[in-house]
């Protein structure tokens, strides 16, 4: 979502003639997205005792950044700056879901069928939003643009979610949506 709407959320947080600030965001976003996804992978490997595995994978994405930005400044500027941290996390990234899979004996593709929902629910929704943001391009207000992006996102997706059978937990929370806030005294 951030990525996708990069300029509009630029231009409702700091205003109009930051379009580069955009692309930066946009970009890191994904590396952000890398990241989040081999968080848990990091945390589990560290509880069995495989604190090495992390650190190789730090130290991977630590290299290619520094390597590939002494490279890709001169040349390409700013850009070159966000194209190695991408490169960097997603070099850290395989790298570590690698070791993870073979840690526990499993094929990646056991991950990613459960990953293929979200993924393609995420892709649809984005799809009719990016579509939806071509028609309306230059008329409408940014503030509402974005506040109706955010809404129509989040409703989807969870509505999808909720009809999918392997996600009955967040059938559960949606039915009982106070119930953490509620007193237990």
């Amino acid at each position: 979502f951030i990525s996708v709407f990069a300029d509009w959320i630029i231009f409702v947080w700091v205003g109009p003639g930051y379009e580069e600030a955009a692309f930066v965001l946009r970009y890191l976003s994904i590396a952000c997205l890398i990241i989040v996804f081999t968080g848990p992978g990091v945390m589990i490997l560290m509880g069995m005792g495989l604190p090495q595995i992390s650190f190789y994978g730090s130290t991977i994405a630590a290299v290619t950044n520094v390597l590939l930005c002494l490279i890709l400044i001169s040349k390409l500027g700013l850009t070159g700056v966000v194209i190695s941290i991408l490169l960097g996390y997603t070099f850290s990234g395989i790298y570590g879901f690698y070791h993870f899979q073979k840690k526990l004996g499993s094929h990646a593709i056991n991950i990613l069928k459960y990953l293929k929902f979200p993924f393609l629910t995420s892709i649809g929704i984005l799809l009719i939003l990016i579509i939806l943001s071509f028609i309306d391009k230059y008329t409408g207000n940014y503030y509402i643009r974005l506040f109706i992006a955010c809404i129509f996102f989040s409703t989807a997706y969870i509505l999808l979610a909720y009809k999918n059978p392997a996600y009955g937990k967040v059938k559960d929370f949606i039915r009982q949506p106070l119930f953490f806030f509620t007193y237990r005294g």
